[in-house]
């Protein structure tokens, strides 16, 4: 995951968490019953706010700080166009350009202009300076006008949302770790690294040892078919050595 998609995230976390406690001006659109996913169908948005209870749907365009005048542009014309496929188009963009220009305050007017006066469009502008993952904060330099009526088509949504890792809990994924760099350093039999520890994650996880999200054991039907399901899921690992081949010594 690269700088612009970390800082897509935290800024998506912050959005939502803003929505989800009734914060103005968010309330006057979106109900807490919201959340964040994703869009992989044209246009592809870098995140999607969704009201479940309003079913409500806003594509958005994070553009990280230090780009030029012409990139915030860009920006403008992709969130008219996501207006298209969701209900809101949203453009979250630095004070600045890389040249020191107000760039947000120049599409803030842009944006008043009688032609895209009504548009469904917000603009939420962060200090360069201070925006990382743990101060994800910004203003809301310009909130939506109320949409009267869908959009022609909807964009599809993702059915989950950063390669399901929802499916791991934090402690099978820590153990799955560990015995992955057991497995570099006593490989137990012949095969990749990431199999060999999936197989003694499995064990441990037959054997009650493990804990799901919610804290409880994790439990999952013993069969082959049943655990190569389970696998494809456990198998999304940061590292460039998991699937490569090690004898045994």
């Amino acid at each position: 995951m690269n700088t612009h998609d970390v800082l897509a995230y935290a800024v998506a976390t912050e959005a939502v968490r803003r929505v989800r406690t009734g914060a103005t001006p968010w309330n006057t659109i979106f109900s807490p019953d919201s959340y964040i996913t994703a869009s992989r169908s044209w246009p592809v948005p870098d995140f999607v706010l969704v009201d479940t209870k309003h079913k409500l749907m806003a594509g958005a365009e994070f553009k990280p700080p230090q780009q030029s005048k012409r990139e915030y542009l860009t920006g403008l014309g992709q969130v008219i166009a996501y207006a298209r496929d969701f209900h809101y188009g949203l453009l979250i963009l630095p004070q600045i350009a890389d040249d020191g220009y107000p760039i947000a305050s120049h599409i803030r007017d842009v944006l008043l202009e009688a032609p895209l006066a009504n548009a469904p469009i917000a603009v939420l502008v962060y200090d360069p300076s201070v925006l990382a993952p743990s101060t994800p904060g910004f203003t809301e330099l310009r909130f939506f006008t109320p949409r009267l009526g869908a959009p022609p088509r909807l964009a599809k949504l993702d059915q989950s949302f950063y390669a399901k890792w929802r499916e791991m809990g934090p402690e099978e994924m820590l153990r799955l770790l560990e015995l992955s760099y057991i497995e570099t350093r006593r490989p137990s039999s012949t095969g990749s690294i990431r199999d060999r520890a999936f197989d003694r994650l499995w064990l441990e996880i037959q054997s009650g040892d493990l804990h799901h999200w919610a804290g409880g054991v994790r439990r999952y039907t013993d069969t082959s078919k049943n655990k190569t399901a389970v696998s494809k899921n456990y198998r999304i690992l940061p590292s460039t050595w998991a699937g490569q081949k090690q004898t045994a010594r």
